[in-house]
């Protein structure tokens, strides 16, 4: 199994003043396989999606993956 930190675009910046969001994140995939993350562009939500992966990665067997959809229409 390839670790989740290779399975992920490396961020170009830190995560900063997202503490809450990404605990909420955390606690959502205690229990759901599946979490979506809704807000409008350019609120930093693929950064949060990344940054939630790569620290939770470790709870899944298979461990984890991130699938751009942003070129989709």
């Amino acid at each position: 199994m390839r670790s989740a930190a290779r399975r992920f675009p490396s961020p170009a910046t830190k995560l900063l003043g997202r503490r809450d969001e990404l605990a909420d994140v955390g606690s959502a995939l205690e229990t759901h396989r599946l979490v979506n993350i809704v807000a409008p562009a350019g609120m930093g939500k693929t950064r949060l999606a990344l940054e939630a992966g790569q620290r939770f990665g470790h709870r899944f067997t298979t461990g984890t993956a991130f699938a751009d959809l942003s070129t989709l229409d």
